[in-house]
């Protein structure tokens, strides 16, 4: 049994979050990783979903 259920409702709302370009990423992030649970993954399953932290600049230098 998957460790998280969701309704039917709850399901639609989390795909149209995670398919809109619209949303915002950590939010479609997040409707990804409940959709996957849902689905039965396991949290070792699942990739880490944090980009890497980069600087911006090829310097590294930050704006003040």
């Amino acid at each position: 049994m998957p460790a998280v259920q969701l309704s039917p409702a709850e399901r639609d709302a989390l795909e149209k979050w995670a398919g809109r370009r619209k949303t915002a990423q950590g939010l479609a992030v997040r409707a990804r990783i409940l959709l996957r649970a849902d689905e039965g993954a396991s949290n070792k399953a699942m990739p880490p979903t944090s980009p890497s932290i980069r600087p911006s600049s090829a310097s590294g230098a930050t704006a003040s």
